[in-house]
């Protein structure tokens, strides 16, 4: 077992990208997982902002605690949020949450600080202990497949004109600024700012996304 303080380093999380996990908690004695994205500021602690009106939020603010799941299998998330009840769970060992039997590995964290953000609540969470059953855990992040629907949404503008041109620059404005979010100074990011700036028309990322 790795030290708890390196775990993030040695699954190669990298400071302020955000991955994609599906986090378990209890809910009234009931397990309960929902798929969110994770980030660590120091590569020791991972903190994640759930909407106050998520069953998680609460959940969370009730047991101070809740484990982070890893998989690779993108149908684990969709049960996670359509079909919750064709979950199976295991027991976390340090803390008072439930464990995904079917995901790669997880991590068992008991919260250290919660924030209010307005609609949401922040909360960082302490390394209690890690687990795997795989030997490679793959970390889910959106950059480098949204990099790519940059570069095929651009290669198609020059081929059309109106409504779906306006559409595409649309893609490319949200692309732009999500990708700057979720994997900041990524190989990711200099892609799509790089098709960007070399498309013969304004740079669509200088303008505001209008989408959420």
């Amino acid at each position: 077992m790795m030290e708890e303080k390196k775990i993030l380093e040695a699954l190669g999380f990298r400071r302020d990208w955000t991955y994609e996990i599906i986090a378990a908690t209890y809910s009234g004695g009931r397990p309960h997982a929902a798929a969110m994205g994770i980030c660590t500021r120091d590569l020791s602690s991972i903190t994640l902002e759930v909407y106050k009106t998520a069953q998680t939020c609460e959940n969370i603010l009730s047991t101070r605690c809740f484990t982070v799941n890893f998989t690779k299998d993108v149908f684990l998330f969709y049960e996670s949020v359509y079909e919750k009840e064709g979950l199976k769970y295991g027991k976390a060992k340090n803390v008072h949450a439930p464990c995904l039997k079917d995901a790669e590995a997880f991590i068992e964290l008991k919260v250290i600080d919660a924030t209010d953000l307005g609609d949401r609540m922040g909360f960082a969470g302490e390394i209690i202990s890690f687990a795997k059953k795989e030997e490679v855990i793959h970390l889910l992040n959106r950059a480098d497949a949204l990099a790519l629907e940059c570069l095929i949404a651009a290669s198609k503008i020059p081929h059309v004109s109106g409504r779906e041109k306006e559409f595409l620059l649309e893609e490319i404005r949200y692309i732009s600024r999500t990708v700057s979010k979720v994997a900041p100074g990524s190989a990711a990011e200099k892609a799509v700012l790089k098709t960007c700036s070399g498309m013969d028309q304004p740079c669509p990322c200088s303008r505001p996304s209008t989408r959420a």
